[in-house]
């Protein structure tokens, strides 16, 4: 019962990331999340999410993220989700109902270029989940995005450096 809480508790997180999600997938936007002059979509709707632990600690002490918050793997309706707030909690089961918007307008364009990389760019693994996950944590709380996926790395790769956090990030952002 005690985990059932605690799964409860880490799922929450993710309600913002299905905006973003969403965006990409329902309105086939994925490919020209920067393309100007585009029309801005709207969708809304319902999706169940189903979650899966990636990671049993995943403490990361830039955003106060505890260890015992570990790292979630979601999916809505078969779509990888992220969250956007740390701490927020969800089950796996819920049913989210959400709207989306082009990711272009959205006003915090570092997760938006963190998703195109997710997306676009990466292996999808654990490793990868975990460090997009950071950064886009970062920038929802405006920490030290460098730091917040640094130390996301270290939970993962224990030879996991500042200067790979440093490559990583000016990766996203450029």
């Amino acid at each position: 019962m005690k985990q059932m809480k605690t799964i409860c508790k880490k799922i929450s997180v993710s309600i913002l990331t299905l905006l973003m999600i969403m965006t990409m997938y329902l309105s086939g936007s994925g490919e020209s999340l920067f393309l100007k002059n585009r029309d801005v979509k709207a969708f809304t709707g319902k999706a169940k999410l189903v979650m899966s632990q990636a990671l049993s600690s995943n403490k990361i002490s830039e955003i106060d993220r505890p260890a015992s918050e570990g790292l979630w793997s979601m999916t809505a309706d078969g779509h990888r989700v992220f969250c956007l707030n740390s701490g927020k909690t969800m089950c796996c089961g819920d049913t989210l109902k959400y709207k989306t918007i082009n990711a272009a307008t959205y006003e915090k364009k570092g997760i938006a270029k963190a998703l195109n990389w997710y997306f676009r760019s990466s292996g999808k693994n654990t490793k990868d989940l975990s460090l997009c996950q950071a950064y886009i944590w970062a920038c929802g709380h405006g920490a030290n995005k460098q730091n917040t996926v640094y130390q996301a790395g270290k939970n993962v790769d224990r030879g996991y450096s500042q200067k790979d956090a440093k490559k990583f990030c000016k990766m996203i952002s450029d």
